[in-house]
C-alpha cells in the first residue's frame, strides 16, 4: 500500500502495487480508500485473473514513472524486459514517439500484426530462455557468496 498521496480529481490518494518476480512485471491502481473490498478487487482483476497468485506488493510514491522504468528495463536474470515477457514485444516509449524514432517512422500496422502473430509461439520460448538466465544468474550469485563466506 502507498499511502498517502496527492489526492487525484477521482479522490484517489492512496495505492496498491503488486510485482510478479518471475518477470518483474508490477500492476498498480490508485485507490480513494484503503478498504478489503477494493484491495481484493485489485489483487483479483489485476493479478490473479491476469498472472496467478502475487508474489509481494511494494511501495513507492512515483508510481507512474516508476511502473514505466521497471516494466521497460532488462533485467540482469532474465536478459528481457517485464514487457516484453508478458506481451512478447518490446514497448516503444514516449520519447520515441516524440522525436520520430525509426522504428515509429517505419510502422506498419498490418505488417506489425503479421509479425505479432507470427511470434505468439515465441513467447513460451523466450520465457523459458529467460528462467534458464535466472538459474545461471543465482548459480553465478550463489559462487560469490560462497567463495566469500568465510568458514
Amino acid at each position: 500500500m502507498i499511502e498517502p498521496l496527492p489526492t487525484t480529481s477521482s479522490q484517489a490518494k492512496h495505492a496498491v502495487m503488486a510485482i510478479n518476480y518471475f518477470t518483474w512485471w508490477v500492476e498498480a491502481k490508485s485507490l480513494a480508500q484503503i478498504t478489503e473490498a477494493n484491495t481484493t478487487s485489485f489483487v483479483m482483476e489485476n493479478i490473479v485473473y491476469r498472472f496467478g497468485t502475487p508474489m509481494a506488493i511494494i511501495i513507492d510514491l512515483e508510481l507512474p514513472k516508476v511502473l514505466w522504468a521497471y516494466r521497460t528495463t532488462k533485467r540482469t536474470a532474465t536478459g528481457e524486459t517485464p514487457y516484453s515477457l508478458a506481451f512478447k514485444i518490446e514497448a516503444v516509449s514516449p520519447i520515441e514517439h516524440r522525436l520520430t524514432s525509426f522504428n515509429v517512422q517505419h510502422f506498419e500496422l498490418e505488417d506489425s500484426e503479421t509479425k505479432l502473430r507470427a511470434s505468439l509461439g515465441l513467447l513460451e520460448e523466450k520465457q523459458h530462455r529467460a528462467a534458464e538466465r535466472v538459474a545461471a544468474y543465482q548459480s553465478k550469485i550463489a559462487r560469490c557468496f560462497n567463495r566469500n563466506v568465510k568458514t
